[in-house]
């Protein structure tokens, strides 16, 4: 199986591991039966400065494939971003992608919505690069408003949902249902930020999902993650979502 975001390399931001604390997350990682692995340290054009991120992720995926004659680890490994949302990715997105595919994971804000994120996802997809946006289980204004989700969807934006919500979250469990239901969810990844903090839990997660969605959109949700992995387009369905459903989902 493919983890599309994950939080594993060591010393590069705020979820800062150790090489034996990222050498542990990957062990847990095979238990879960993933096999191929993309790396995505948190960008922010704010913040960060781009040469500077590419060198860090560059030398901390050095030290921890090092570390690899020691273990028996056997992974396909990409190098990415989980890039947070700035008109400046517009510019700026050619060494943020997922390896050499044209997917990059976008991160929104967490309290509001962007109000240029349909214009920026429309320029990205002109430009032939299609944005996954990230743990969507995580914005409430999603919930609140699902129609802000269909727009995305409509653009040609692809949704990924965090495994560990799946698992223990029955509101996220409902939602993705109904996302599942109107088209507007395509994938799920770890984001998986210590052993502690949110765990890669995937097997789990596929297990809720063929009780939610049955055992054929469970399969294509994991075909999903490995064509993005490949960096070939997934068949999605376009979006359909029912006015008079917007706000009651639940």
């Amino acid at each position: 199986m493919v983890d599309l975001h994950c939080h594993i390399l060591p010393e590069i931001d705020e979820s800062t591991q150790s090489l034996s604390d990222s050498i542990r997350l990957l062990s847990l990682e095979k238990e879960n039966g993933v096999s191929k692995i993309v790396f995505t340290p948190h960008f922010n054009f704010e913040k960060n400065h781009l040469e500077e991120f590419l060198e860090k992720r560059k030398d901390s995926y050095a030290r921890l494939i090092s570390s690899f004659p020691n273990t028996e680890l056997e992974f396909s490994f990409v190098l990415s971003a989980e890039v947070a949302f700035s008109p400046k990715v517009l510019f700026n997105y050619q060494k943020l992608l997922v390896g050499n595919t044209h997917y990059l994971l976008l991160e929104l804000p967490l309290s509001y919505f962007p109000d240029l994120i349909n214009d920026v996802v429309f320029r990205l997809i002109s430009n032939g690069i299609i944005p996954i946006i990230c743990h969507v289980d995580r914005y409430r204004y999603f919930f609140q408003n699902p129609l802000l989700l269909f727009h995305l969807v409509n653009l040609g934006a692809i949704i990924q949902v965090n495994a560990s919500p799946i698992v223990h979250d029955s509101k996220v469990r409902r939602f993705v249902s109904f996302l599942d239901r109107h088209n507007l969810f395509h994938c799920i990844a770890s984001d998986t930020h210590s052993v502690v903090q949110r765990p890669p839990e995937i097997k789990n997660a596929y297990m809720y999902l063929r009780q939610l969605i049955g055992e054929e959109k469970t399969e294509k949700t994991k075909s999903n993650a490995e064509l993005i992995f490949q960096g070939r387009n997934i068949r999605a369905e376009k979006p359909t979502i029912p006015v008079h459903v917007l706000t009651k989902w639940i």
